[in-house]
């Protein structure tokens, strides 16, 4: 039995928990588990779902499938385990190649670029005790920019509600931010790798990006990858991604990340219109 599931990456088809279960002999004992491909897995893990010990149907439980570098990070965070070097070698690339080397860029050769990342806080129970599962599941959007980049989704997402200035359809993007202000919460907009150069800024992006699996972002498509990452295999960009993520983890819970509100971006918001008109 734990050896068939330490064969299948069993952490991308349920949820962390059901590994628990599993170890239960009462749980296991209405069911039987067949090992085989990852497919068979996958159906066999909806059928004991929709099944309660008494027999009755319930809804099936969906979540959210990520890579399997970032779904192995937070197991092993679930489990106490201390966090790995995952994706060490491919920081050191990165610091190496934009820190010592020349950097070839297309944008100005600056080094004023971050990456951040758009957090949902009401998925967040203590911040200054946030799990990584918790900071992972409240991650909607994952950028990179300068200056106030960062706080122009914000602003985007006032122009695009009804009678706004915007006359493009709603983002995906922009419906999340609305729904989070309706809800009584404020957005945070976490900065990372602060003062960094734009290309250096853009691997970090991308592999984030890669580690999430764009469908679970509301970002509308991938990052660019450029010099030495651009040779980089996909598990190379996905554990680099796991890297980042875990790093952002270590800031969010040292610093004071404020949330905005929907009425603080609008008072801005009128105070730059202010004063562009005078």
């Amino acid at each position: 039995m734990d050896e068939a599931l330490a064969q299948s990456d069993f952490g991308t088809v349920c949820d962390y928990q059901l590994q628990n279960w599993l170890q239960n002999p009462g749980f296991r004992g209405f069911f039987t588990l067949k090992s085989g491909p990852i497919a068979n897995l996958s159906a066999n893990i909806r059928q004991i779902l929709q099944k309660s010990p008494e027999g009755k149907r319930g809804p099936v439980v969906r979540h959210a499938v990520f890579s399997a570098a970032l779904d192995r990070a937070i197991r092993q965070s679930v489990d106490g385990l201390p966090k790995s070097d995952v994706g060490q070698i491919q920081e050191d690339i990165i610091r190496n190649e934009f820190c010592l080397g020349p950097s070839v860029t297309r944008e100005t050769p600056d080094f004023s670029s971050y990456c951040y990342l758009l957090l949902d806080p009401s998925k967040v129970t203590n911040q200054q005790k946030c799990t990584f599962k918790e900071f992972i599941s409240a991650i909607f959007y994952v950028g990179k920019g300068k200056g106030f980049r960062s706080r122009q989704h914000l602003f985007e997402a006032i122009n695009a509600q009804p009678g706004g200035a915007s006359k493009k359809p709603i983002s995906i993007k922009q419906k999340r931010i609305q729904d989070i202000w309706k809800n009584g919460n404020g957005v945070i907009a976490l900065h990372v790798f602060n003062n960094i150069n734009p290309m250096e800024a853009l691997i970090r992006e991308a592999a984030m990006i890669d580690a999430f699996g764009l469908k679970n972002l509301t970002n509308q498509k991938g990052g660019e990858y450029s010099g030495l990452a651009k040779s980089w295999t996909l598990q190379e960009k996905t554990k680099f991604g796991v890297f980042c993520l875990q790093s952002a983890w270590g800031i969010f819970q040292h610093d004071r990340a404020r949330p905005v509100f929907e009425a603080e971006v609008i008072e801005v918001y009128k105070q730059q219109k202010f004063y562009k008109a005078h």
